[in-house]
């Protein structure tokens, strides 16, 4: 093993960090290590020259004097096939982990509360303009006798002696792999790290009001789409020594009446008489979501034809741009017994324009049949 390269062992370079060349070497010294390899001569003295490697890399003196006169220069430490001597346990290496994850679970936030979810209708009009709308909810909410600890008057803490404080545990698992341990939250203390010596009356113990019904304002923003869902912070339920969750809005579109979208576009269809059909009609009334606006129909308009407007569609999120509203003709045909006599004489006329098929009203009249 005297002549191994180190740095090559380790997957690592000379400029390597002394954090990169410690993980990898715990990565490399896992995967090798006795214990998960039991009889495997191969894997072990793979961990040998793993745990040389790092011997010399992981001390800034011996690294020195290796880079600047190789193995001569390094005084290393050897390894027996029965103890490892100076080898590191898999409860050393794992438990190095573990440590580090309760250092950073100290500094980290509060432990947060359950989300709440609800579902609440928006219009069309609701999309165009925006609304405020209130709901009313329930959640878990901070008990103020205790302040949300649990323990009477806010106080009366100690430190669980199960997790020393931490408020997390290390468990172990025997797998086909080996020994697995892992880093749960504390069972006794739920993870808070400390133990409660006299529990809070109104609360139970539970730091929070079960079930508040409390009144909700929510916001929609104009183009606000059911694709589109929000939270509100802090709106969810409070948890002991912790904070509270958000509560998430999904948002479903209603169905209209007049109205249906396509994408960013408004759709409506719009029913005109056979004559306004043939001759067009200017400044019809119609309803948008906008407000009312008038329109023309051009002659020779047939059953189907698409209008146009610009702009009267459905505003995009956060933009300027409004989608449009498209208007699809519907034409009336009218029965017999509906049809007034001046009505009546100038639907004759067109009749007997039948007998003429180059008459240019014929060809009007018959359009709409063939379209």
């Amino acid at each position: 093993m005297s002549q191994l390269d180190y740095y090559k062992v380790l997957g690592v370079t000379k400029s390597s960090t002394s954090v990169e060349i410690k993980k990898a070497y715990r990565k490399l010294a896992i995967k090798y290590h006795p214990d998960k390899n039991h009889g495997d001569k191969e894997a072990e003295e793979k961990f040998k020259e793993i745990s040389e490697s790092y011997d010399v890399l992981s001390d800034s003196e011996k690294k020195s004097k290796y880079d600047a006169y190789g193995h001569m220069g390094s005084s290393n430490r050897h390894y027996n096939s029965q103890g490892f001597g100076g080898g590191p346990s898999m409860e050393d290496l794992f438990g190095d982990l573990f440590n580090n994850s309760r250092s950073r679970h100290r500094q980290q936030q509060k432990s947060k509360g359950r989300n709440l979810r609800i579902k609440i209708g928006i219009t069309i009009e609701d999309i165009v303009k925006g609304v405020h709308k209130k709901v009313l909810i329930k959640r878990k909410t901070k008990c103020n006798s205790c302040s949300g600890t649990g323990s009477k008057g806010g106080k009366s803490h100690s430190s669980c002696h199960h997790c020393a404080g931490y408020g997390r545990v290390v468990v172990q698992q025997v797998t086909a792999l080996g020994v697995i341990r892992q880093e749960v939250p504390c069972n006794y203390c739920q993870g808070t790290g400390s133990l409660i010596k006299e529990i809070c009356i109104p609360c139970g113990g539970l730091g929070s009001n079960f079930q508040h019904q409390e009144e909700v304002d929510i916001n929609v923003p104009k183009g606000s789409r059911s694709n589109m869902p929000f939270a509100i912070k802090d709106k969810g339920d409070y948890v002991k020594g912790g904070e509270c969750g958000d509560l998430l809005v999904d948002m479903f579109e209603k169905n209209h009446d007049k109205f249906w979208i396509e994408g960013n576009n408004v759709i409506m269809d719009k029913n005109i008489s056979l004559i306004e059909a043939i001759f067009g009609a200017k400044d019809l009334e119609i309803d948008t979501p906008h407000g009312k606006i008038k329109i023309n129909i051009p002659p020779n308009s047939y059953m189907g034809k698409a209008l146009r407007v610009p702009g009267k569609g459905l505003p995009i999120y956060n933009t300027n741009k409004v989608g449009d509203m498209i208007i699809y003709i519907n034409i009336d045909i009218p029965k017999s017994h509906e049809i007034d006599e001046n009505t009546r004489l100038a639907l004759s006329g067109l009749k007997k324009s039948n007998d003429n098929k180059s008459s240019g009203v014929y060809k009007v009249f018959r359009e709409h049949f063939v379209k």
